[in-house]
């Protein structure tokens, strides 16, 4: 042991020495700071060369470092990240459901008395792992004033009846769906 530090010594001084010459050799000015800033690194790399030789035979280092952790913990690490991921992710779509409720409650607000009472929001059930789902389809409960008549003369059915299909149209058109995914349940005042 005491060899192999006395040689690692040895090799460490004869480099400064080295590095001292060739500093005293060269002119001064900007290559000389270069030769100065290569002979610097080079003797931090003989040290560290003799220190990673000496550093195994003074504390042996332990071949497999990693920490074992049984199975039984992995998993049940495991089945409690994917049972938190699912309540966030249910957790978010309740946001989504109440801001598109919001959002179709302000679309339909001037439609001839329309007024929602109740968004439900159905989601594609398909969706890659990471992602949320896109939304599939629309029911809306809304109610709407009762008339007898439109002023052009129809019946008060028939003027619902196009009251639903023009507010399935905005709805669809605003969230890219197609008016048979927008479901419109009217009940009166």
């Amino acid at each position: 042991m005491l060899e192999i530090l006395g040689s690692l010594v040895r090799q460490v001084i004869l480099i400064v020495l080295l590095a001292v010459f060739v500093e005293m050799l060269m002119p001064p000015g900007d290559l000389g700071r270069f030769v100065r800033l290569a002979m610097g690194l080079f003797v931090v790399a003989a040290m560290l060369g003799a220190l990673s030789q000496l550093l195994p035979r003074i504390a042996p280092v332990a071949k497999d470092w990693r920490p074992t952790v049984p199975a039984l913990e992995v998993t049940e690490i495991g089945r409690r990240a994917r049972t938190l991921q699912q309540y966030q992710e249910e957790v978010a779509l309740e946001g989504v459901r109440q801001q598109i409720a919001g959002q179709v409650a302000a679309l339909l607000q001037g439609m001839g008395g329309l007024s929602v009472r109740h968004v439900v929001v159905r989601w594609e059930r398909d969706h890659e792992p990471g992602t949320y789902p896109g939304l599939r389809q629309l029911e809306i409960e809304a109610e709407v004033a009762p008339r007898t008549s439109d002023p052009a003369g129809s019946s008060a059915r028939e003027g619902q009846a196009a009251l639903v299909a023009a507010a399935q149209e905005r709805v669809a058109r605003f969230y890219g769906l197609s008016p048979a995914q927008v479901l419109i349940r009217l009940s009166e005042q």
